[in-house]
């Protein structure tokens, strides 16, 4: 028997009941209302999501038209995100204007209370730095160049870098000076602000160059005279904050500190103010996006740090060498009167064959006549005028003894060095074996294995870099053992002062009436 397929039974109203299939409800379902956001890329994702799941779930003949209902949402969806993206690169094209005195110079009008405090502002710092310069600079005629020390101890050294390196990113004026040539004058801007013209553009950002500029020549010559890590970034900090006065002026008059309310409200309308990139930096850029130009902006900005800081670094090196090559030198005195002690040294006995055969003893026959004789060596046959001097290479490099000068004992009548081992010259350097300025006699000897410099007088422990400030008490003195002693030490330097109302007559009869002793 055929089997029937059954049939659910609908009533169709008029009391009847029909084998009528159930209405197809698809329709109903594709009409209903699509609420779309797009604003953002999740509002893109749910989108096309949906439209996957209507694809593959619609089954009515109207498929076509609903596939393309949701395709057209796509596109305004699209179209929207392209103007949100536009709008964001119209903005990173935009340069605001500096939050400091030098912009509120640019926007304030002539004669009004924000064009003169933004002015007294710049001169006070400008005065300042000056000053500070001037006083780091002052020659007082016993200092090395510039002031310079001769030598640094390592961590003085390393915070010299350290300083240079905070000193070039601090250094924020110079740089947005320098963005004068990425962006471009909009005189649109001379509708709100009649006299933010084009020449008060380039002047405010001249005058924000030699601000910064000047600011990082002394934070240098503070650098490169230091001695001390402390009083490197004591100093140093008090130089920033000169600098950074323009900033500090700025916040002062926004928070309305001034009590000038027309001051305030520059410096709160500035905040709305931006200027447009260059149309040279656009045609240098090409077909970039804006986007793109901006991050190549940004590194402009970098390269100007960078060149910055390798300026810096090489003008350390330079002072570097020149420490090393021993021109920088703080001395006060060139040429010493020193008058040495009595004390004897029995060294002519060594060169008696009969009791010294070692190969490190160099003796003439007169020292060898003189150690039979039983002659010592005086010490103050080698008092007399000393002389500064420095031994340099071939190359220029300074091969002083332990990168000092040293002092050699010349003749009272002219500038002798004798050469004759019968009358070796005395000399006074630095050994740093011993930590202190010794005395030493060419060709004299403590013995074949000495390490201490073969000193015959040794001041006390010091690092000084001259004999200036060398004390004339408590030297150690060798007579064939350890004794005590002291040294007479006189500068013949004269200083070419004038006493008043006789200008050509010195002032100080103790330098033979040449000079100031």
């Amino acid at each position: 028997m055929d089997q029937l397929e059954a049939r659910p039974t609908v009533d169709d109203g008029s009391g009847s009941l029909s084998n009528s299939p159930p209405p197809d409800h698809t329709d109903d379902k594709n009409k209903s209302d699509i609420s779309v956001s797009v604003d953002d890329n999740t509002a893109t994702s749910h989108l096309e999501k949906g439209l996957s799941t209507r694809q593959n779930s619609c089954v009515s003949k109207d498929e076509d038209n609903v596939k393309d209902m949701f395709e057209g949402a796509l596109e305004e969806v699209h179209e929207d995100k392209a103007l949100v993206e536009d709008r964001e690169i119209d903005n990173a094209a935009k340069f605001e204007l500096q939050n400091d005195i030098f912009s509120m110079f640019f926007l304030a009008p002539y004669g009004s209370a924000s064009f003169f405090y933004s002015m007294i502002v710049f001169a006070v710092q400008i005065i300042i730095l000056i000053l500070a310069l001037i006083n780091k600079l002052k020659p007082d005629g016993d200092e090395s160049i510039f002031k310079i020390p001769a030598r640094n101890d390592p961590e003085v050294t390393l915070s010299q870098f350290l300083a240079i390196f905070i000193a070039v990113v601090v250094s924020t004026d110079v740089v947005d000076s320098l963005e004068v040539f990425l962006i471009k004058y909009d005189e649109t801007i001379l509708h709100d602000y009649p006299d933010a013209t084009w020449t008060k553009w380039i002047l405010s950002n001249i005058l924000r160059f030699i601000e910064g500029i000047l600011g990082i020549v002394v934070a240098m010559v503070f650098i490169v005279q230091a001695t001390d890590v402390l009083d490197l970034f004591l100093d140093f900090t008090a130089v920033l904050f000169v600098s950074d006065l323009d900033n500090v002026a700025y916040y002062i008059a926004n928070k309305g500190y001034t009590g000038a309310e027309s001051v305030q409200s520059l410096t709160e309308s500035m905040l709305d103010v931006t200027m447009c990139q260059n149309e040279r930096f656009d045609d240098i850029m090409g077909e970039m996006t804006r986007k793109k130009q901006r991050r190549r902006m940004l590194y402009k900005r970098t390269v100007f740090y960078v060149i910055l800081l390798i300026l810096l670094v090489m003008m350390m090196f330079v002072v570097f060498y020149l420490q090393d090559m021993g021109i920088i030198y703080t001395s006060k005195c060139e040429n010493f009167q020193i008058n040495l002690p009595p004390e004897e040294y029995a060294f002519f006995e060594k060169c008696i064959k009969n009791k010294s055969d070692d190969e490190w003893m160099q003796c003439s026959d007169s020292w060898k006549a003189k150690g039979e004789q039983g002659l010592p060596i005086n010490f103050s046959q080698f008092s007399g005028v000393y002389k500064m001097k420095t031994k340099v290479n071939y190359i220029g490099a300074d091969v002083s003894f332990d990168e000092r000068p040293y002092y050699e004992q010349v003749s009272p009548l002219e500038d002798f060095y004798p050469d004759n081992r019968d009358k070796p010259s005395g000399i006074f350097r630095y050994c740093k074996n011993e930590n202190a300025w010794v005395f030493t006699i060419e060709g004299v000897s403590k013995g074949a294995n000495a390490n201490d410099c073969s000193w015959l007088l040794k001041s006390p422990e010091t690092e000084a870099d001259t004999m200036d400030d060398l004390p004339e008490e408590d030297w150690k003195v060798w007579t064939g053992a350890i004794d005590e002693s002291a040294v007479d030490i006189t500068c013949l330097d004269c200083k070419d002062t004038k006493s008043n109302g006789a200008p050509d007559q010195a002032k100080d009869s103790g330098c033979n009436f040449r000079g100031e002793c």
